[in-house]
């Protein structure tokens, strides 16, 4: 077992280091931000997690990771589109 984070608190400091630098690359790169990336990113990211992944079998936990992964990638979008609001 890997513990990658030993509170909601820790989650939450490394979520937003790390959405601020995915966000940068996917600006560097030219990822253009959409309405459908900003809200399809964060779907896909659940079921996959959830229903791919068979996180369902972990009962709350595996909710609880699903819903944090795509609360993630929509932050990451989020600040995708900060990103090109704030350099145009």
């Amino acid at each position: 077992i890997h513990y990658t984070y030993s509170s909601n608190q820790e989650y939450f400091q490394k979520l937003n280091r790390y959405t601020n630098l995915d966000a940068q690359i996917l600006y560097q790169s030219k990822r253009p931000w959409s309405l459908s990336y900003q809200l399809g990113k964060p779907i896909k990211e659940f079921f996959e997690k959830f229903f791919q992944q068979e996180g369902f079998l972990d009962g709350l936990l595996g909710l609880k990771i699903a819903v944090y992964s795509a609360y993630y990638r929509y932050t990451v979008a989020r600040k995708l589109k900060e990103f090109y609001a704030y350099r145009h």
